[in-house]
This record gives C-alpha cells, structure tokens and sequence, in this order.
C-alpha cells in the first residue's frame, strides 16, 4: 500500500534537540516517501531552521507545534523519572494541536531507524483505538502490576489521532483523573496510563527493538519464539531505552557505533 505522506510525530525539549534530528536522520536515510514531521515541544527557541540540514538529505516538511503550558501544569508536580522529561507527555496533545493529521508514528527521540518505517501505516488500527505499540519487555511484570492482559513499550507508536476528537473533554479527563488517582504509583512514565487507560494492541517487534530483546532467554507474551526471533533478525526501530543511551561514553550497545555515525554525518551535514 502506498501513503501520500508519512505523518511522525516526536515529543522534545532544547535537550534532546540534536538527538531528536538524529533519529530524524537516520528516519529519511530509510524511507522513499514524503514525510511530514511534527515536533511537539514547549521550547521558546526550537525553530524550523534549526532542520535545515535535513532537507538536504530528503524531501520533508519540518512542523513545530508549540505545547502551551496550560495544557500540562497537571503533570508537573508528578514524579518524573531522570531518563524523562514532561515533554515525553507531550504526545497526548497530538489530536487537538495537529488537526490535519489522522493517523501517525509516533518515535522517541533516543531511537535509530534502520529500516524503512512506513510499513507500520499497513498496520490496522480501529477507529476506537487510539494506539498501537509493541510488547514491552517487562510485560507480564507489569501486566500483573496493573492487572490488565496486555501491555505496550510507549517508544513507538502508531496513533489513531482521530479516536482523541471524538471527544477531547472525554479524553483528557480519563489522562487526568488516571493521575489523581494513582499519582506516583506510576513506574514508567505516561506509558503506564496508555496501558492501563486505553488498553492497547501489539505490533511486531521489529518497530520497537531495544536491549533485553537481544537477550535469547527473552519469551514473548504477545508471539510465538519462532516469529520474536525472526522479528529480531529484521528490526525497524532500534530503541535506546532507560540510561543506556547510544551518547553516553561508557555505554556499550551492539547499535551505538550506527547511531555515533548517523550523529556525526549530522554534524557534517550542518556544517
């Protein structure tokens, strides 16, 4: 199936700028269709020119979509862990602030795409879902944690942002009140509340690979071994989860050195 344009999304402040474009990069280095990034953030200096450089690499549409605070002064007096920021909530304003977009990828920033993503949009996705993701791999830990049947690492997501509009008073009062309600009890982040709020369905993992996966006593909840072990021979997204981050000097990761040289040709790229 061919797309017009591949709608991503990232969430980022003035920190995670050059590895935002990083992951952008190595993004428009694997894909051959148009694409249209949008970039949620609540910085008063990130602008369009800041991705010049991308532009010379590959056809694409560079958005800045500006996230006021009044939008989440909620979640500012909840525990953010050090690996996290509040823009990683950011996301969740999507539907409201992006409105001539349907359907989306969403990618963190700490990610390398090594392999052409749009086939995620082939993925299905009902119009009462709002996201789909891939098998986190601590699920049935924290499945057993929140008492629900499934649950997704939030680092890739392919957005329904259509589900939100039906109605977003509805919407935002379910993100709300799961936070009133269970306040710090949260051990990953807003993808705890997407798990427990929205109950969403897997994609392969290909899209969303990142440490423990490469760990061959691993067993998926959501998949057979045989088709978790194929899935890992072709992935999509690497995924730099927790602190072992690809720019940190003692990190050890089998995909860092790809990340170092897609950052670098970024550099070369700007001067």
């Amino acid at each position: 199936m061919e797309i017009e344009t591949l709608n991503v999304l990232y969430s980022l402040d003035d920190n995670f700028l050059n590895y935002t474009k990083t992951s952008m990069l190595s993004l428009l280095n694997n894909t051959k269709e148009s694409v249209s990034f949008y970039l949620l953030t609540n910085s008063d200096t990130i602008t369009e020119k800041d991705f010049n450089e991308l532009r010379k690499v590959h056809d694409c549409k560079i958005h800045i979509v500006n996230v006021p605070k009044t939008k989440y002064h909620f979640l500012e007096s909840r525990k953010i862990f050090n690996h996290l920021s509040v823009a990683t909530y950011f996301r969740h304003f999507a539907s409201e602030l992006i409105e001539e977009v349907k359907k989306a990828v969403y990618i963190d920033s700490d990610t390398l795409v090594v392999s052409d993503i749009s086939n995620i949009f082939n993925e299905s996705i009902g119009s009462f879902e709002y996201v789909k993701g891939v098998e986190d791999a601590a699920a049935e830990k924290k499945m057993q944690f929140w008492d629900i049947n499934r649950y997704i690492n939030a680092g890739v997501l392919l957005m329904n942002l259509d589900f939100a509009r039906n109605d977003l008073d509805e919407f935002y009062e379910k993100i709300e009140y799961f936070y009133q309600r269970f306040g710090n009890k949260t051990i990953s982040g807003d993808q705890d509340m997407l798990n427990f709020v929205f109950r969403p369905k897997y994609l392969p993992f290909r899209y969303n690979l990142y440490h423990p996966f490469f760990n061959k006593q691993f067993v998926p909840v959501s998949c057979s071994q045989e088709t978790y072990y194929e899935e890992c021979k072709n992935p999509v997204v690497i995924h730099f989860v927790g602190s072992r981050k690809p720019w940190l000097k003692d990190v050890i990761h089998p995909y860092k050195g790809l990340w170092e040289s897609t950052f670098n040709l970024l550099q070369h790229l700007d001067n």
